[in-house]
């Protein structure tokens, strides 16, 4: 396969969508190569079943401009930042070959989310030793950036995502099994199916947004500082008190 622009990891189906979404359209739509790879199918999940959520992925991933995506297959509620996982970790980063992965941060509620974080973080490292066996090139990525999953996130940067917000909330959307149906009052309840759950996710996007004095952001960690290639490169940075 061809190098990938972008490799974005997604601990369950629609948590890549929440977290980082609208720069998955923007890339996508721009004419950027982007790949998913979600690390479980989401069995575990309280709403919805493997069939259910595998349809509603394929239906986001059209909204966002998405054309390959791939599974690593480790159990869903049972993420472990295991040599056998980092192996299978590895032999996607080096199928893909991405410029620049997104991956959500270590820090949040679920599990899952912190130990793919951390299986993602130590997977990349390995990924650029020759000596790790997988039958490819050795490679790493050029950069890795942290989306979050929970509120409570100070980002180190913001991607301006005003236009391509509707193209983030539809693909959320999508996944219709897990947020609030008036049609279905007695299905279990959730964190993810209080009615307004996605009005939530829109206030974030706005706080975001508001903090580089845009209509709507997605934020962003980093692990080390930015290069930047030339003193020149600070005349392209917006980053003003507003």
């Amino acid at each position: 396969m061809d190098t990938t622009e972008a490799l974005v990891f997604s601990p369950h189906p629609d948590d890549a969508e929440m977290g980082c979404g609208g720069t998955i359209a923007s890339l996508s739509h721009a004419g950027h190569s982007v790949a998913l790879c979600y690390i479980t199918r989401g069995e575990m999940g309280t709403r919805g079943d493997v069939e259910t959520r595998a349809a509603e992925t394929r239906e986001a991933l059209q909204i966002l401009g998405v054309l390959h995506h791939v599974y690593a297959d480790i159990p869903d509620a049972g993420v472990t930042n295991t040599q056998e996982n980092r192996l299978k970790i590895v032999a996607i980063l080096r199928t893909f070959r991405p410029r620049i992965v997104l991956t959500p941060h270590h820090e949040s509620l679920h599990p899952d989310h912190v130990q793919a974080s951390l299986l993602i973080r130590d997977a990349i490292y390995l990924s650029g030793l020759m000596k790790i066996e997988t039958g490819q090139e050795r490679y790493r990525p050029e950069s890795v950036f942290y989306y979050p999953l929970r509120p409570e996130f100070t980002p180190s940067l913001v991607v301006d995502i005003t236009g391509h917000f509707g193209s983030k909330m539809n693909a959320i959307r999508a996944y219709r099994s897990q947020f609030y149906d008036p049609a279905t009052p007695n299905a279990p309840e959730t964190l993810l199916s209080v009615p307004d759950f996605l009005d939530r996710l829109a206030a974030i996007a706005r706080y975001y947004g508001a903090l580089i004095g845009v209509t709507y952001g997605e934020g962003y960690g980093v692990d080390f500082p930015l290069a930047l290639p030339s003193p020149t490169s600070l005349l392209g940075l917006s980053c003003r008190m507003r």
